[in-house]
């Protein structure tokens, strides 16, 4: 495999970037910033190409983006885990674990798994699944 780097126009826009998640087509890109908010940029054509989500910034630094199935799942050092829509960029749900920064986001199939940096939250530290026609239908999310 051969690594290739290309320099991305941003214009005007300053973010100091932790993270990048790349969805399967290999088309885009989202990048996590230290603001809360992410930006995507499009790897065929090498531009940026939007910043979400476009309702509220989350608060805290974006630690981790998962962009699987038809949605983009952020969590932030603050404890927020949300649930972002990949074509409007708006806030799907979101939950908040209070002290409790999400370190790392993976998935499954159809779960998503998440790992925080304390031990009070024990299904998601212990890696149990998040099943989020679950969590939506029970009212978890705000």
């Amino acid at each position: 495999m051969k690594l290739k780097w290309f320099a991305c126009p941003v214009g005007h826009v300053r973010r100091y970037l932790l993270n990048v998640s790349i969805d399967l087509h290999d088309q885009r890109a989202f990048c996590g910033t230290r603001s809360g908010d992410f930006l995507e940029f499009s790897i065929p054509k090498g531009i940026f190409e939007r910043q979400g989500p476009v309702d509220k910034k989350l608060p805290g630094a974006i630690n981790q983006i998962v962009s699987c199935f038809n949605d983009l799942y952020v969590g932030s050092q603050d404890g927020t885990f949300a649930r972002l829509d990949k074509r409007t960029m708006l806030t799907k749900g979101k939950v908040n674990y209070p002290n409790q920064g999400i370190m790392a986001l993976t998935y499954s199939k159809s779960k998503i798994y998440s790992i925080t940096d304390t031990s009070t939250v024990r299904s998601l530290q212990e890696d149990a699944p998040i099943d989020f026609n679950t969590i939506f239908m029970q009212g978890h999310f705000a």
